[in-house]
């Protein structure tokens, strides 16, 4: 199999997949990972440029930004993965709580804990659809 399809499938396992637990998990490894790296590249550069400070500098700002940068990409990520699904179904659960039973529910698709709940949330609505019929 081809690194991007492996990488992809891998981001569709954490996206729709895993459980909110193993999400966090996932991402607090990955910025642990990258803080390890950082350090371990401020040792090799410090190793390196000692006899040059200002390249020890420029270096460690470097790492600085990369971390940083990474670490906000991350956050973005997380965002879109853990937040945004809850969010979709609360608003389409206050719709249905409000008697709009004939709106589309999100995330059923998702196997993880948004999946569940919005899959709750359907039989929900076709229960009170049904109830309402009677």
């Amino acid at each position: 199999m081809r690194p991007e399809v492996k990488k992809a499938l891998m981001l569709n396992w954490i996206e729709k997949t895993a459980y909110v637990r193993q999400k966090i998990k996932a991402l607090f490894a990955i910025l642990v990972m990258i803080a390890v790296i950082q350090f371990v590249v401020e040792q090799l550069c410090e190793y390196v440029f000692v006899h040059y400070r200002h390249e020890q500098f420029l270096s460690q700002c470097a790492g600085l930004v990369f971390q940083v940068g990474l670490t906000l990409l991350i956050a973005k990520f997380a965002i879109r993965v853990i937040a945004v699904p809850f969010e979709q179904i609360t608003a389409a659960t206050e719709k249905v709580a409000g008697g709009a039973l004939n709106i589309t529910i999100p995330c059923l698709h998702h196997q993880d804990c948004a999946g569940r709940l919005a899959r709750s949330l359907q039989s929900f609505r076709e229960n009170s659809q049904n109830q309402l019929k009677l």
